[in-house]
């Protein structure tokens, strides 16, 4: 339980924050955590893409951080970026 609760913290903590903040603050805290990436079948590359914490799972004793990259342009350099 207790365990549990600090997954908890933990995760709150971490998502939405930037990977590489994220890996920071862990180490901060004493926990080094695995990392994977999740995309949409659609993403065929995560160029001009920012990796983001989107979920924080158990993987027995050991963290993981589960990443998806997003786009940090504003409405209008999207737009352009879009076509």
């Amino acid at each position: 339980e207790r365990k549990r609760d600090t997954v908890r913290l933990i995760s709150s903590n971490l998502i939405g924050l930037p990977l590489e903040e994220a890996l920071l603050s862990c180490t901060e805290m004493g926990v080094n955590p695995s990392v994977t990436q999740t995309r949409s079948p659609k993403d065929k590359s995560s160029e001009g893409r920012s990796a983001r914490v989107v979920a924080v799972r158990e993987n027995g004793a050991q963290l993981c951080l589960v990443v998806a990259f997003f786009s940090d342009a504003g409405p209008k350099e999207a737009q352009h970026a879009a076509g």
